[in-house]
């Protein structure tokens, strides 16, 4: 198995961990990037600006901080010969919407306001 579908293994196991809530991520300095951490790996997720979209870049950091390996959801999607293009651009997409709002605290958010409309007197 390439390094390229080994990645696009990981996206879909970390989509899917995230989804069932085993897998938290957290904001970084960097406003369009995510990172979860494992105990001797990070990975962090980013939004990069493209066009017509933005695109998705998955990185692998060791745990002294040095960028072990990364790839945007186009270049996953030309190494592997079965994978489309849109294919990856979704997972991935989903996967950073997924990481933004857990990190972020949008459900808290979305259920405070939800509770407050439902006061007397909202």
């Amino acid at each position: 198995m390439t390094v390229e579908e080994r990645l696009w293994q990981l996206v879909l196991r970390l989509k899917q961990k995230t989804a069932e809530g085993s897998v938290s991520w957290e904001a970084t300095p960097n406003k369009s990037t995510f990172q979860t951490s494992f105990p001797k790996y990070s990975v962090r997720l980013a939004e990069l600006p493209g066009e017509p979209e933005n695109d998705y870049d998955i990185r692998i950091y060791d745990e002294g901080g040095r960028l072990l390996e990364s790839a945007s959801d186009v270049a996953i999607s030309k190494s592997i010969e079965t994978l489309t293009g849109q294919e990856s651009f979704k997972a991935m997409k989903e996967l950073y919407t997924m990481a933004r709002r857990q990190a972020l605290g949008v459900e808290e958010a979305l259920d405070e306001l939800l509770a407050s409309l439902d006061e007397p007197g909202a």
